[in-house]
């Protein structure tokens, strides 16, 4: 006798597991991979773990610094084809990058000038930049004699401990400064 229950279509609850086509992922090979890849990640994460302690040192000595320059003068930082910026890396040991040309500070025409390195080497490039910025024929019109205006980016998170309780340190700064 003949079994009576309906042919099943492919797209039934009850119909049998089809073995996967050739275009789906075969379900053995992607958990393959993810354990591979979880085994390239414990790797990694104890590479990770044994330099902690340099890279942790490493961070500590070195600093980054912000501050914008005028588009107007951004050329003489940087030179003729970088030449200028090159030379102020190699003699002050500091990674010196500038902003394109067409990206501002927002709200300003004024361009971000990053110094990464050692505190020593932040404080070199900062004087050569300056030192340059100050030799600039343009800037004697546009500035007090002696003088040299400079904008530094500071995060929020940090600005009360700049101003101080009250403005107690940033008042200090300035009478030491005067």
């Amino acid at each position: 006798m003949a079994d009576a229950s309906p042919p099943r279509s492919p797209r039934s609850p009850r119909s049998p597991r089809r073995s996967p086509s050739p275009r789906s992922p075969n379900r053995s090979r992607i958990k393959v991979k993810r354990e591979l890849d979880d085994d390239v990640d414990d790797r990694r994460d104890d590479a990770k773990r044994a330099n902690t302690r340099d890279t942790e040192e490493v961070r500590a000595l070195e600093s980054t610094l912000r501050f914008l320059v005028s588009n107007n003068f951004a050329g003489s930082v940087i030179g003729k084809a970088g030449q200028v910026i090159s030379e102020f890396q190699v003699q002050s040991g500091a990674k010196i990058v500038m902003s394109r040309a067409h990206e501002f500070f927002p709200a300003t025409a004024d361009r971000i000038v990053l110094i990464s390195g050692t505190v020593s080497a932040i404080l070199t490039a900062l004087h050569l930049i300056l030192s340059k910025l100050a030799d600039d024929p343009r800037r004697v019109e546009t500035a007090r004699e002696g003088e040299l205006d400079l904008r530094i980016v500071v995060p929020h998170r940090v600005c009360g401990a700049i101003i101080g309780k009250a403005g107690a340190t940033i008042r200090s700064v300035f009478s030491a400064l005067n």
